[in-house]
């Protein structure tokens, strides 16, 4: 069975961006959203940049030239 926004019982942690930022305002906390640019310098210091990140919000960007 699918999902639905109904399902508040069945949920997984994951928020939107919406709630998090609204649980932060009434915590009196602020956020943080890195940028990263894909393959800059290269794949492999992307790869470790988003592990280090780990399960957070970021934004993710691909360089063209």
């Amino acid at each position: 069975m699918a999902k639905t926004n109904d399902d508040d019982d069945d949920d997984d942690g994951v928020k939107s961006i919406g709630e998090t930022f609204d649980r932060l305002k009434l915590e009196d906390k602020i956020a943080f959203i890195p940028f990263v640019v894909a393959g800059d310098p290269n794949l492999e210091a992307t790869e470790k940049a988003l592990k280090i990140l780990g399960n957070i919000v970021f934004f993710l960007s691909f360089a063209f030239w």
